[in-house]
């Protein structure tokens, strides 16, 4: 009965590094889409900047 609290204890902290790479993944991911979307703004602004002095 002694090896089953370790299996535990190992299968726990498989557990733990998945999450911790799944949550890195995600952090990475939103930083990604958060640079996209900052793009897009500053790609969006300028646009519609040379629009409005042709007009």
């Amino acid at each position: 009965m002694t090896a089953y609290p370790y299996e535990l204890s190992k299968m726990e902290d498989l557990d733990l590094i998945a999450l911790e790479r799944q949550a890195r993944a995600m952090q990475a991911q939103a930083l990604v889409e958060s640079f996209a979307a900052l793009r897009r703004g500053i790609a969006g602004l300028f646009g519609r900047g040379t629009a409005a002095r042709t007009a």
